[in-house]
């Protein structure tokens, strides 16, 4: 598979916030807020990862199933969480919604 490039200026090799075509927010259950992360404001967040680079311009179900088996392998994480939503990065439109 051929390597893509983050094209917005920060270099990331495999994400980006600003390049990734999908993103999953990953919503935690009540009192797993030591999985959040903290924002600039210092506010804590729902965790949020990005589509691996390689896989834009791929089918969003194919995206999709791949950012779902990362998530499975993150045994310490993966009771805690309660709802995942799938959103189009660039249009910020809910792509899809999944209970684990």
């Amino acid at each position: 598979m051929a390597k893509i490039k983050c094209t917005c200026g920060r270099k990331n090799a495999i994400t980006c916030p600003e390049c990734s075509a999908y993103k999953m927010v990953i919503l935690l259950k009540n009192g797993n807020d030591h999985f959040k992360n903290r924002t600039k404001s210092g506010k804590l967040a729902n965790p949020v990862w990005y589509s691996h680079l390689q896989y834009n311009g791929k089918p969003f179900e194919t995206t999709k199933t791949f950012m779902l088996e990362r998530l499975k392998k993150q045994i310490s994480v993966i009771n805690a969480i309660n709802c995942v939503i799938f959103y189009c990065n660039s249009t910020r439109i809910e792509m899809s919604k999944s209970s684990l």
